[in-house]
């Protein structure tokens, strides 16, 4: 048990102004409110988040650009599939089969996928 704060001092004052428990005994610092280690705890929380930040943020950027053009070489084996196989319709059917014809089209279409793909990495990483 603590000797009783001086009316004077600070303490003394917060003493007196707490609420008595059902003891007799002031629970004065048991009652205060912790907002004076809430506001160290959320810095340092924010403090963590941008370090945090900092450090994956290259890597983010290097990962982003490495599925695009993943994605742009699997782009690209499907326009070769594509391409490949609506020529072997031309040359076996000629141009009669509509096969072809959807052959030629998927084909140009992954190629546009597979260059813009490409495209945006090249952009993102001019950027950078």
């Amino acid at each position: 048990m603590e000797p009783p704060a001086a009316a004077g001092t600070m303490e003394g004052r917060a003493v007196a102004a707490a609420p008595v428990s059902q003891q007799g005994f002031s629970n004065a610092r048991s009652s205060a409110p912790p907002a004076a280690s809430e506001g160290w705890i959320r810095k340092l929380a924010r403090g963590v988040g941008r370090f945090v930040a900092v450090l994956l943020h290259p890597f983010a950027h290097a990962g982003h650009l490495l599925w695009l053009e993943i994605t742009g070489v699997f782009f690209g084996l499907f326009a070769l599939f594509f391409l490949s196989h609506g020529w072997q319709t031309v040359r076996t059917a000629g141009w009669r089969d509509r096969h072809a014809e959807v052959y030629g089209g998927l084909g140009v279409l992954f190629v546009w996928f597979t260059v813009s793909s490409f495209w945006q990495a090249k952009r993102k990483q001019r950027r950078r």
